[in-house]
């Protein structure tokens, strides 16, 4: 029997500068079971450390996990490929 589909969605994220003052803000993937609202996660950024104390904002496209796969690794092929 298989799994049960595991859904993300995309969300908007916010977290305070303490230094700097103002926000930092990130667009990424959160599992759908943290993606509302007001909720606090953590994410793990491209050199695979953790960042506490996140804000989710507002979410809005539903993806499986195979999905968010597909689109990251099209992104990654994107990004390589026009040398940013």
């Amino acid at each position: 029997m298989p799994g049960k589909t595991e859904y993300y969605f995309q969300c908007r994220l916010k977290k305070q500068n303490i230094d700097k003052g103002g926000w930092y803000f990130l667009t990424t993937w959160v599992k759908e079971k943290f993606a509302k609202p007001g909720n606090k996660v953590k994410v793990e950024m491209d050199d695979g450390t953790w960042s506490h104390g996140w804000t989710v904002v507002d979410c809005w496209e539903r993806a499986t996990k195979e999905e968010v796969r597909e689109r990251q690794n099209y992104y990654k092929t994107q990004r390589e490929a026009s040398d940013i």
